[in-house]
């Protein structure tokens, strides 16, 4: 498989050779990449704790309508849950909900409003209400640079009241349920071996660069590090010999699965905007097959799971491209001459978001989040483009590292939002690489100028052709010293990058292909949301406390004395408690009594969990103590708790053995 080749992953049934590969090179040939915004990670640490700890905040953005006040109130027994959580571990406020007037920019949401909050009283996880009519996808990508953002956007009031049963009910469910296990993870490729088509190569190019490396991954690591069960991790699709059947039933299961799949969308430029809404991004499995909307809406389907689904158009579909003006260039050059123009695909009225996650989430045995992308798809989320490299040396392929940390992250039970943050991280070393290219692509700017210039000086009475000529045959007029790259792009009408490409030596060159890979992964990776609530997360054993085994050494000689004279109290023992004196000759009957076991002594596991949470200096850090150990808060608590009335014992029992 040619690595120097790009594919898209939307698909066209009755045009099935429409798109075929790109050269990576065209990149730098053809397009003049927009700036990209220098993206951050939000302030993660601005509470003092774990981004998994529910004290980071949470809030709901709906529009300030009818209309949006009921999605809001359909889903208070969520918002009621998240406040509870809250307030029972932080001492901020709780659940912040805002009405977004029509029209409301972002940007002015975030000076006028968000920023004006005090730092712990800004939530970390917002959830948006409704499709892009009513909150744009503007202002969702812009929050996402200060916060971790999810969408709910479903078809039906009651669709939104039994997400929000469904989310609260698996959160709320006995934390010793037996039944919470290691998640499973389900692969799923629509790949067909042999079949040679464009569409086939670009799911070959997917199943070699992140299917196989990811198994792979999970299968290594993951199995040793984190405790996920090596039959756990089920290879789906033809180029495993299984069926869409098979794959159905490996997602129907009832233990919480992860589906990390890669297929094509669909996508047609004959829809009319009502088709396009029904179908646009949806799956198509083996042969371009569609995947009926029935086994993600009425059946079971990633109950308490997630679905990682990377294809075009998968989460929604815009009203425009961050890719739109490279694809027409493209398209007006000749390069990309196997397929039509692929904006023609875009939003017909208005930016949507999907039906097929949309009916997912909605239904009660479905998924609690979707991971999916807003914009047409290429291959570069798992491209070593990205800088993606192996985290498994002795690994035959370069594993893509982001797909693989975020499937670590779900596999320990964090948020979906921070999983997603896992998976974007090469977004932040983009923004920058590209800011710092550009930075030192002017700087070799004034020596292409004077290329130009030195080419033509002395051909002025030459009949110019080019805008290009013409524009330093007019500039030449005013003066040599008036001529610079950047009027002479701006008066021939094309961009600077343009001339640095065309001009410029092979070490310009190089650095402008840089620039423009670094551009695409910044727009592909940027693309994904999450649909669904971001504080979401597997109900995995990894969460839950672990059962209290009955040792006798947590706290040696006093704890043992601690534990018979409490037997003693309670007449569970049939035997007296020896007695012992003190310097004074006092006994020990006379002493403070201990305080009372909380439950059975912990394991070495928990034992760590309880020595990090009694060493925790603030309320948050114990709460990121609790998440980083998968332990239950109120159980670690009443350790805590335990352990300072046990020092306040063995302190008193000192003070009252001191000889008069």
């Amino acid at each position: 498989m040619n690595t120097d080749e790009l594919h898209l992953l939307l698909f066209d049934p009755d045009k099935p050779d429409a798109y075929g590969p790109l050269s990576k090179d065209t990149l730098g040939q053809t397009t003049d990449p927009e700036a990209v915004p220098e993206a951050e990670a939000p302030d993660t640490l601005r509470h003092a704790g774990s981004m998994n700890n529910i004290d980071q905040g949470w809030g709901v953005l709906y529009p300030d309508t009818a209309e949006g006040t009921e999605k809001l109130a359909a889903i208070s027994e969520l918002v009621r849950w998240r406040d509870e959580e809250i307030k029972k571990t932080s001492i901020i406020a709780g659940v912040r909900t805002w009405a977004i007037p029509e029209g409301q920019r972002a940007n002015a949401f975030l000076l006028d409003t968000f920023y004006r909050l005090r730092t712990r009283e800004k939530p970390l996880f917002l959830l948006i209400l409704g499709d892009f009519d009513g909150i744009p996808l503007e202002f969702e990508r812009v929050l996402s640079d200060d916060a971790i953002v999810g969408r709910l956007a479903l078809p039906t009031l009651e669709d939104y009241r039994a997400y929000a049963k469904k989310v609260v009910t698996s959160e709320k469910r006995p934390r010793r349920d037996d039944t919470r296990e290691t998640p499973r993870v389900v692969v799923y490729n629509a790949h067909v071996p042999g079949r040679g088509t464009f569409d086939e190569r670009a799911l070959e190019f997917g199943h070699t660069h992140m299917i196989v490396p990811l198994i792979e991954h999970l299968e290594g690591y993951s199995v040793e590090k984190l405790q996920l069960e090596r039959e756990g991790v089920f290879r789906c699709g033809p180029a495993f010999d299984t069926t869409w059947g098979d794959t159905r039933a490996r997602v129907a299961a009832p233990s919480p699965s992860i589906l990390v799949s890669l297929s094509h969308g669909e996508g047609k430029r004959a829809w009319n905007f009502e088709s396009q809404r029904q179908h646009q991004g949806g799956m198509l499995r083996e042969y371009g097959e569609r995947i009926s909307l029935a086994d993600v809406a009425r059946e079971p389907f990633l109950p308490e799971g997630m679905w990682f689904y990377n294809a075009c158009y998968s989460a929604g579909t815009p009203s425009h491209s961050a890719y739109a003006n490279w694809v027409r260039r493209l398209k007006a050059s000749r390069i990309w001459p196997s397929g039509f123009d692929v904006t023609d695909t875009l939003a017909r009225e208005r930016a949507f978001v999907a039906r097929q996650p949309q009916l997912a989430l909605a239904n009660p045995q479905g998924p609690l989040v979707v991971f999916g992308h807003i914009d047409i798809a290429f291959t570069y989320n798992f491209s070593e483009d990205l800088g993606q490299r192996s985290i498994a040396p002795d690994s035959q392929h370069a594993v893509p590292q982001s797909i693989c940390n975020f499937t670590d992250q779900l596999i320990q039970g964090s948020r979906a939002g921070v999983a997603l943050r896992e998976f974007q991280d090469p977004i932040h070393t983009a923004s920058r690489e590209i800011k710092a290219a550009y930075t030192s692509l002017v700087s070799r700017s004034d020596a292409v100028a004077e290329k130009l210039i030195d080419k033509r000086y002395g051909e002025l009475a030459s009949q110019y052709h080019s805008p290009v000529d013409d524009a330093v045959r007019a500039l030449l007029a005013r003066g040599r010293e008036s001529v610079t790259l950047s009027l002479i792009a701006q008066k021939a009408g094309v961009h600077e990058l343009t001339l640095l490409a065309a001009h410029g030596n092979e070490d310009t060159r190089n650095q402008l292909r840089h620039r423009y890979h670094n551009w695409m992964a910044y727009h592909d990776l940027k693309s994904w949301i999450i649909l669904g609530d971001p504080a979401a997360r597997l109900p995995v054993r990894k969460n839950q406390p672990r059962p209290l085994p009955d040792p006798e050494t947590f706290f040696g000689a006093d704890f043992q004395l601690a534990r018979e004279r409490g037997a003693d109290q309670a007449n569970e023992t049939t035997h007296p408690t020896p007695a012992i004196t003190t310097p004074a000759g006092r006994a020990a009957a006379e002493l403070p009594v201990p305080p009372a076991l909380p439950s059975a002594l912990p394991d070495d596991e928990l034992l760590a969990a309880i020595r990090a949470f009694v060493g925790a200096a603030t309320q948050s850090d114990k709460g990121a103590v609790a998440d980083e150990h998968g332990a239950d808060y109120a159980d670690l608590k009443r350790w805590d708790d335990y352990v300072n009335a046990m020092l306040r014992w063995s302190f008193e029992r000192c003070r009252s053995s001191k000889p008069e």
